[in-house]
């Protein structure tokens, strides 16, 4: 992931930086210099960032809650489907 997708997944979620940084145990001061292209996003925090903003974006039910999840088909956020 680019600092331009970045930027466009974080707009098409309607989440804000901090609310990111805050989701993934980040500081806001990195995710802002994500978004700015200043340094790159590893592939951990790239895989972090999308569970994340497919969550925020389609309205999935967070992990500890039970529901369909679009990322999981129709499987509820449960132990067993994870």
């Amino acid at each position: 992931m680019n600092a331009v997708e970045l930027r466009l997944l974080l707009a098409r979620s309607g989440m804000s930086q901090d609310e990111l940084a805050d989701a993934i145990g980040k500081d806001q001061r990195t995710v802002g210099r994500w978004c700015r292209g200043e340094i790159p996003i590893c592939r951990c925090a790239d895989i972090a960032i999308r569970v994340v903003l497919h969550h925020a974006e389609n309205g999935c039910p967070r992990p500890e809650e039970e529901g369909p999840c679009a990322l999981e088909g129709s499987a509820p956020h449960t132990e067993a489907s994870r």
